[in-house]
């Protein structure tokens, strides 16, 4: 395919504007341009072809197309303005926002490149190409043999006819108004780079609706102090980079070069001199235009030399030349005018009335120096702020010109109407669903625990999703059944951290904390590491001290460094507070148990805590539910998003749309809830305890809060006590586990108050015999750090 060579308005009627019915996705594009960076590696086909047609002081630039080509580059950029780039291809759900989006080519896009460097022409295409737009390329005739190879090579691996369908060079007579404005007129967008001569020519040739996208004259240049002077090795060899580089060309080039007043400029100028001359780049020969502004500047420093006292160099092909204004463009061909300042505030002051010409800024400076610098540079336009050396190795994925590139090609449409669930349950691609898949989410089967253990990862893959490749495999159980393994992929894990952190950032916690983490560590365990990375994004600073920390460790931990803030299980913390009162701790949040009045209790009375949050209503198999905010009362939390409850006989059951790889539909969490509200801040319900609160033995049915009734008569509160069902000697024995000293006498006659259906089955006799009493430690379970309270080993 050749470049189309326009040469009437009426043959711009002529051409196929028609956007292409086909397209590639991106991650099919990507591939393409694997290939083609294949191509142009030092030994490549198109890399040997272009190195006959450019001078040998940009081979080093022509062996940056690579690197343009690269698919890390390409993800990072496509990452930095889409965060997702599957938004290209289709509607998709982003992190923290409600709806799904999606980014559609502007359509037909003409491109007008610049004629100084050649990695502009072709970066411009690739944007294009990564947006799927339908792009009309003008090529510069001063630039205009390396980009013409590149197409062709794109063409080489152009096997499904994105390139033939998407890409097109064009050419005209550029003094052709006609032709511009016909062409111009057909576009949805135009983009340019240029000089202000050309900006406003295509800008007026645009019909009100065109989208206008200009790159038009930038200048760059350095701000250089004392203090970054003096630490910086081999400095005026970087500075000389910069400036040689592409003769100063590019819109990142510097032109001017700001010192601070107590530098001394006759030295600085004199060593930077000797860098440009020792430089392995040599300049182009100047045309007589450049030649003429080239002397223009030489006799303009002149005059300021006699003036100043401050010496001019000038060698075979560059000139450092003092000046006295405040921002000047130079003549380019590494002339560099060299000025000064006084503060931060002074260079901002003096840039501001430019602002909408500065691009990049070599800052050299102290450390300590730096951030009141780069602010201050910020403020007054600058867009980008570089090391010295790398004004011109922009990184992947940094904005141009303070503008998302690729966003601007792009325009985005977002469904507000999409049924998250039912988008959920149509992709679920896991074996156990295969033959169960339904048309709606109340005809799923209801899952559990136990039926997840039975499909352990170790057993059987029924629940796991073929695309699960890497990840995390957290271990669950204990409380909630038998063993078993949950698959969270890293993606997944991470947006778990995220819910979490936000929670608690929405809770008061910031950079400024210090907070002990005391869930359980290692062996499997998910719930430290989810709290461990969670108040890492919250930024603060975290004792990873685990549940299984001593009590004089802990103790030491907490008054060394007057850590205020605890995460935990509270049975564990409750252990932890009887044995150290005395403590200051502020605030605890806690998961894994209800926290109850006793341990409120005691935490007040021994730390003086007075705020209690949950940490999240979570589980391994389900994955986050619910958090709090200030405005929940005990035990109320909201429903995070992507989480659906149904309240079946008072339980929770759950299905998480965050979990693609290992999915969770309708899972009974043997919870006890209660919907409180649902409004704009979304679903608020309260925990009321468990739905196994029932206990059969004997051959009576008892309630928990029986037993809760009838040992509050001696002081003990709900949470305090553990009850073991057990055979012994062919009998069922009911053990009661309590650390205060329980009469058991008196214990036995209220449980019989409270419990008709006991009372009318058995008698005190029978229950003295059948009823074991023991004042000790209540048994933590060794994995979850819970203490179940009802455990039935018959």
């Amino acid at each position: 395919m050749k470049t189309i060579k326009i040469e009437s308005a009426q043959q711009v009627s002529q051409l196929d504007f028609r956007l292409p019915s086909k397209t590639l996705s991106i991650a099919s594009i990507l591939n393409l341009f694997s290939d083609v960076r294949y191509l142009w590696q030092e030994e490549g086909e198109y890399y040997q072809k272009a190195k006959n047609k450019v001078r040998k002081e940009d081979l080093e630039s022509l062996k940056f197309i690579e690197q343009l080509c690269k698919r890390e580059s390409l993800e990072q950029r496509l990452k930095s303005d889409f965060r997702k780039k599957e938004a290209l291809d289709e509607f998709v759900t982003q992190e923290d926002y409600l709806a799904k989006i999606y980014y559609a080519p502007v359509g037909n896009l003409l491109h007008i490149t610049a004629g100084n460097i050649f990695l502009g022409a072709i970066d411009s295409m690739i944007m294009g190409l990564l947006t799927k737009n339908k792009n009309w390329v003008k090529l510069s005739s001063h630039c205009y043999d390396v980009p013409l190879l590149f197409f062709e090579s794109l063409l080489a691996v152009d096997h499904k006819n994105f390139i033939r369908d998407h890409l097109k060079l064009i050419q005209w007579e550029g003094r052709d108004e006609l032709i511009q404005k016909n062409l111009v007129q057909k576009m949805n967008a135009v983009m340019v780079w240029g000089g202000e001569e050309a900006i406003e020519s295509y800008r007026s040739s645009c019909l009100k609706q065109t989208r206008f996208i200009e790159h038009g004259p930038k200048i760059s240049f350095y701000v250089i102090t004392e203090e970054g002077l003096k630490k910086q090795d081999n400095i005026f060899d970087k500075i000389a980079l910069d400036i040689c580089l592409w003769d100063q060309s590019a819109c990142a080039s510097p032109q001017n070069i700001f010192l601070e007043r107590s530098i001394n400029k006759k030295e600085f100028i004199t060593q930077l001199a000797q860098a440009l001359a020792k430089s392995p780049y040599k300049r182009k020969p100047l045309s007589p235009d450049e030649a003429v502004e080239f002397l223009k500047d030489y006799y303009e420093a002149l005059y300021y030399e006699f003036e100043n006292d401050i010496p001019l160099r000038q060698g075979e092909d560059y000139q450092v030349l003092p000046d006295h204004k405040i921002l000047t463009p130079s003549a380019l061909n590494r002339s560099i005018k060299i000025k000064e300042f006084t503060s931060a505030e002074d260079i901002s002051q003096m840039l501001t009335h430019f602002s909408f010409y500065l691009q990049t800024c070599g800052l050299i400076s102290s450390i300590k120096q730096r951030p009141l610098y780069a602010r201050e540079l910020a403020k007054s336009g600058v867009k980008r702020i570089t090391a010295p050396g790398e004004m011109l190795k922009g990184k992947d994925g940094s904005s141009h010109d303070g503008r998302l590139s690729l966003l601007e090609l792009t325009h985005v449409c977002v469904d507000e109407s999409s049924d998250r669930i039912n988008e959920f349950l149509e992709k679920i691609d896991v074996t156990f669903y295969q033959n169960k898949k339904r048309e709606s989410l109340e005809d799923y089967p209801l899952i559990n625990g136990d039926l997840l253990g039975q499909h352990s990862l170790i057993t059987d893959q029924a629940f796991l999703s073929p695309q699960a490749k890497s990840g995390y495999i957290y271990s669950s159980g204990g409380s909630t059944g038998g063993a078993k393994f949950c698959f969270y992929s890293y993606p997944e894990f991470k947006n778990t951290c995220d819910l979490l952190a936000k929670s608690y950032q929405g809770l008061g916690l910031n950079s400024s904390d210090k907070v002990g983490n005391l869930f359980m560590a290692a062996n499997m365990w998910s719930s430290f590491n989810a709290i461990q990375e969670a108040l890492e994004i919250c930024q603060t600073v975290q004792f990873p001290m685990g549940g299984q920390v001593s009590v004089k460790d802990f103790e030491f931990y907490i008054k060394s460094f007057d850590i205020k803030i605890l995460f935990g299980v509270p049975s564990l913390l409750f252990s932890l507070a009887r044995e150290t009162a005395g403590l200051k701790i502020e605030k605890i949040f806690y998961a894994g148990e209800i926290m109850n009045d006793k341990y409120k209790e005691v935490f007040e009375k021994n730390w003086g805590c007075r705020e209690f949050y949950s940490a999240g209503y979570a589980s391994v198999d389900v994955g986050p539910i619910g958090y709090q905010t200030k405005d929940c009362k005990k035990n109320e939390h909201y429903l995070f998003e992507g989480i659906i409850l149904e309240v079946i006989n008072e339980e929770a059951v759950i299905t998480s749309t965050l979990r693609k790889m290992m999915p969770v539909i309708r899972y009974q969490t043997g919870d006890r809830v209660k919907i409180i509200s649902q409004d704009d801040k979304g679903t608020k319900f309260k925990l009321l305890g468990r739905v196994d609160r029932l206990l059969f033995i004997w051959g009576a049915r008892i309630e928990l809060r029986h037993f809760e009734q009838a040992l509050k008569h001696q002081g003990i509160g709900e949470d305090l006590f553990q009850i073991d069902l057990d055979i012994n000697k062919g009998k069922e024995t009911l053990i009661l586990r309590s650390k205060e000293y329980i009469e058991k006498e008196k214990f036995i006659t209220s449980l019989l108050e409270y419990s008709d259906d006991l009372a009318r089955t058995q008698k005190m006799s029978f229950l003295e015999d059948h009823i074991k009493v023991f004042m000790e430690d209540l048994i933590i379970h060794p994995k979850t750090a819970k203490m179940c309270q009802l455990r039935d080993f018959r």
